[in-house]
């Protein structure tokens, strides 16, 4: 996450501004009472119901086993869906199973329908991150400005096609903040999110986080009560990692690493957890 300090220059605000302006007017000018759903690829509709928990259960509920779990089942269900594949590419701590699936999604990436190929494109760039990562090798900056210009460009017209969609949306949230900063992250995140939306545990959870990275703590803990009252089942890591992102922004650094081995300890996979719980004990 990037954050934004208090000396910002005025340019710099003033740059951001105009970077989102031609967004939100073309936002506010398309036809909202389009909601037509998009089928992600996939005529078999099992398999995008297990799409779509796989989704909602790392997005929303923060449980990554289940989420890969859910990944795996619709690719059985059905074989040659690619964008499912991707996720599953994703999600999988694996390097040569995510390598064998990039080699596969490129000799078949042709074979997608136009907005799957859209998602399709973003999910490869990630792919080839994530490989460049487990192989020690640097993503330049270079690499690192087309993968967010792709994702920005692909994931807006995608969700300017399809507003109903959930999760495609949130990574299109997340690129943003990745390109703005928080304050036009959460900005966009009231513009573009439906009130249906709003409800779920993604939706108050960034938005959490993108308060916290402005310092407005009480806001974040206004959304951490409404995400718990929504998320009562103790096995849902998303409340437990925003509450100890709460305690280190008050710097409670010790309450925050109990609530990082809880989530480690209710589902082992959280790369996220483990990856803080790994910097908690080398500090």
């Amino acid at each position: 996450m990037i954050a934004i300090t208090p000396h910002n220059n005025l340019l710099s605000k003033i740059w951001r501004t105009s970077c989102l302006l031609c967004f939100f007017l073309l936002t506010a000018c398309q036809n909202h009472n389009n909601y037509t759903a998009f089928n992600y690829g996939t005529q078999n509709d099992s398999a995008r119901l297990y799409f779509e928990i796989g989704w909602s259960e790392i997005m929303d509920n923060g449980r990554w086993t289940a989420s890969e779990t859910a990944f795996r089942k619709a690719v059985i269900l059905d074989t040659t869906w690619l964008l499912g594949l991707s996720m599953v590419g994703r999600i999988t701590r694996s390097l040569p199973e995510r390598q064998t699936i990039l080699a596969k999604l490129e000799r078949r990436k042709n074979l997608a329908s136009p907005y799957e190929r859209m998602l399709l494109d973003v999910n490869m760039m990630s792919l080839k991150a994530a490989n460049n990562r487990k192989l020690g090798v640097t993503n330049t900056e270079e690499f690192s400005q087309k993968r967010s210009e792709l994702a920005l460009t692909n994931l807006g017209k995608f969700i300017e096609q399809f507003p109903a969609d959930n999760y495609f949306k949130a990574e299109y949230i997340e690129h943003l903040h990745a390109s703005f900063g928080a304050e036009a992250a959460l900005d966009s995140l009231r513009k573009l999110a439906r009130p249906e939306q709003m409800s779920l545990g993604f939706y108050v959870s960034y938005a959490a986080n993108l308060e916290l990275e402005m310092g407005h703590i009480e806001a974040a803990k206004s959304h951490l009560a409404t995400l718990q009252s929504i998320m009562p089942d103790t096995s849902h890591t998303s409340p437990l990692m925003l509450q100890a992102q709460i305690f280190l922004a008050q710097d409670s650094l010790l309450l925050a690493k109990a609530l990082i081995d809880q989530v480690v300890r209710i589902d082992s996979n959280h790369m996220i957890a483990t990856g803080m719980q790994s910097r908690f004990n080398t500090q």
